[in-house]
């Protein structure tokens, strides 16, 4: 079930990128980013941080790899405190998206940076807390 919902993330991370090049700065990518990071835990988590970053970067006509040392050091950080905290409950999943949400749209300075903020992280729990629940789930399905 972990497997499935990191890969339910990068499919969202895939929509998210394409939203945020498309239509709208509410940083979608980086809330998926995020919780793909969370759940799989790896080398492939950075890979992705570098690749979103650089695709972000080129096409908002940026200074390329500024989105990418962003999204490096967040999930950096998320990675390190992993034994400290318990990071897979959704309510440090929504703290630490709407953090790293508001510190990206403030760096970039957005517009309505703390709302975007607020409607990605809000997003974001919605869709963990409904992975979460659906893997504990499956899990007492198969105990």
């Amino acid at each position: 079930m972990k497997q499935l919902s990191a890969y339910v993330f990068l499919l969202l991370l895939i929509i998210g990128i394409y939203v945020n090049i498309v239509y709208t700065t509410v940083p979608f990518s980086l809330t998926f980013l995020l919780g793909f990071a969370i759940l799989q835990r790896g080398w492939g988590s950075y890979f992705l941080a570098f690749i979103c970053g650089i695709l972000l970067d080129s096409i908002a006509l940026r200074t390329i790899g500024i989105s990418s040392i962003f999204f490096l050091l967040i999930i950096s950080i998320i990675l390190l405190y992993e034994h400290k905290f318990e990071v897979k409950n959704p309510y440090f999943y929504w703290i630490i998206v709407f953090s790293a949400c508001s510190l990206y749209t403030l760096l970039f300075r957005y517009q309505y940076a703390l709302i975007q903020s607020l409607i990605a992280s809000m997003f974001g729990f919605l869709i963990f807390s409904l992975l979460m629940k659906k893997s504990t789930l499956s899990r007492k399905i198969d105990h």
